[in-house]
């Protein structure tokens, strides 16, 4: 599906590159995840292969997948994260997140973004620690995931998904959510949640 993707992509008249991931280590099968990269090839190198951050097992799950990419004027470094699920412990959740913000610091002094689904809002307790370390969310109070049903317009559920960003060189141009259900009728939740997802993709725009 990654690679169909790209082709698409490439159909519109740039080259594009794409890594997957090994399955994550989870000790369910039924919540084993895999990640992906696509970025084009003209705008950045990756470096060396991207990979699971082992180091975070067997306290996380769904382990992220790291991915260091060349630019013309420095590095960037890109956590791709999936926590646990809800039906798990918010306890379970913040350990988490402490582990792999421990793990951070071997980045240093590279750009770095910890993106993905949380599954916690960022304002929750469970962030403090990253956010001493120098890291801000480049979402606050945005709902990213999307309701079951839709009642008078309103299809939002939950504030889950953001990018933490620490930078030493890049700056922040802009940032958007994918909202693909704007001006949609109400009543079509259901097919495009099956279409595209039940989480609204964001976007941040970098530049040096």
């Amino acid at each position: 599906a990654v690679g169909k993707l790209a082709e698409a992509l490439e159909r519109l008249g740039n080259d594009w590159d794409y890594r997957i991931s090994d399955p994550t280590r989870s000790p369910n099968p039924h919540v084993r995840e895999r990640y992906a990269f696509l970025w084009k090839p003209d705008r950045v190198i990756l470096q060396g292969r991207p990979y699971l951050m082992t180091e975070v097992d067997p306290e996380v799950h769904r382990e992220p997948y790291i991915g260091i990419f060349q630019a013309v004027n420095g590095s960037l470094t890109i956590l791709n994260y999936h926590s646990r699920t809800h039906e798990d412990e918010r306890e379970v959740e913040m350990e988490e997140i402490a582990a792999i913000t421990q793990q951070l610091k071997q980045f240093e002094p590279s750009d770095i973004l910890w993106l993905g689904d949380f599954n916690l809002s960022q304002q929750h307790p469970a962030f403090l620690a990253v956010k001493k370390l120098g890291y801000r969310p480049l979402f606050s109070e945005q709902k990213t995931t999307l309701k079951t049903t839709c009642k008078d317009g309103n299809y939002l559920s939950s504030e889950e998904d953001n990018i933490f960003y620490k930078s030493h060189q890049l700056k922040v141009l802009s940032t958007d959510v994918v909202d693909f259900m704007r001006n949609k009728d109400c009543h079509t939740l259901a097919e495009w949640r099956k279409i595209y997802s039940d989480h609204l993709p964001l976007e941040v725009r970098l530049a040096r």
